[in-house]
């Protein structure tokens, strides 16, 4: 939320007051925004479920290397040396070595557990929420969609190519991977389209 609140009590106070209000708007407007063929809750007869409804699935994530700005590969060096302070050396080291893990040809993985007419995906890293709302669209008719994050932290951020490219905020800072929705879009598609 530091991308839309400079710590004033004005800026927290409209921060607050915008937040109370789009949450209120969604709760009346989000029962007829959706298919109607679509469930925004689900329960599931485990008792009467055939050995067929029950699946688990993965697809690869090819994340990017970053090698702009503050992930420059020479910058991490030198800020790595141990006359750097702490927490400079930290961010250095993060930076660097998730790098390296995908030079080494790291591939991360996004899962689905299928329980009858509900998937829940993992996906890794902080997933933006545009990505819980893609995987809505795309899966199965009637069932009932949950994406989940933190599947593997090392990638940090990551959302819509357009992160890249906003002004405020900490995302593209912290994203460790270049540009990514497509690739994203690719695995979720791949999981929950069958």
């Amino acid at each position: 939320m530091g991308k839309y609140n400079d710590g004033t009590r004005e800026s927290r106070e409209q921060l607050a007051t915008r937040l109370l209000d789009a949450m209120r708007r969604s709760g009346r407007v989000a029962p007829q925004l959706g298919d109607a063929s679509r469930s925004d809750s689900a329960t599931t007869d485990t008792f009467n479920l055939k050995p067929t409804d029950i699946a688990w699935d993965s697809a690869p994530i090819k994340f990017t290397v970053r090698e702009d700005g503050a992930f420059n590969p020479e910058l991490l060096q030198k800020q790595l040396a141990p006359n750097q302070p702490f927490q400079t050396r930290l961010t250095a080291a993060m930076f660097s070595g998730f790098g390296q893990r995908l030079r080494d040809g790291y591939i991360a993985q996004a899962t689905r557990l299928r329980i009858g007419d509900i998937d829940i995906v993992h996906l890794p890293g902080e997933p933006f929420v545009e990505f819980q709302l893609f995987a809505q669209e795309v899966a199965r008719r009637k069932s009932f969609t949950c994406v989940a994050g933190y599947g593997e932290c090392g990638v940090w951020y990551y959302g819509p190519d357009r992160i890249f490219t906003d002004r405020g905020g900490y995302e593209q800072n912290w994203s460790l991977t270049g540009p990514c929705e497509q690739t994203v879009k690719a695995a979720l598609t791949r999981l929950l389209e069958r």
